[in-house]
């Protein structure tokens, strides 16, 4: 979903749209949305490029299960400071 909406052009779309999909609705987890873009935007302004390429889960790709890994680890970690 990451890379489509950068590949693909949503994330621009989204902005000019005042952050609503094509069916008028609110993008979902807009302050994300808006933290990712202005990022992307410092690191391109500096003159880097960026590529996004989607990576199949648990296809054993060392760092995406690196990544896996470490998520599950943060969420638990959320979970147990939540009390659930």
């Amino acid at each position: 979903y990451v890379v489509n909406s950068i590949n693909n052009k949503w994330l621009d779309r989204w902005k000019i749209s005042g952050w609503k999909t094509k069916k008028g609705e609110d993008i979902k987890n807009r302050d994300l949305w808006e933290k990712a873009d202005h990022y992307l935007t410092e690191v391109i302004n500096a003159g880097q490029r960026v590529k996004f390429v989607k990576v199949k889960g648990h296809a054993g790709n060392t760092f995406n299960e690196l990544v896996d890994k470490l998520a599950k680890e943060e969420s638990n970690k959320a979970q147990m400071l939540l009390g659930k």
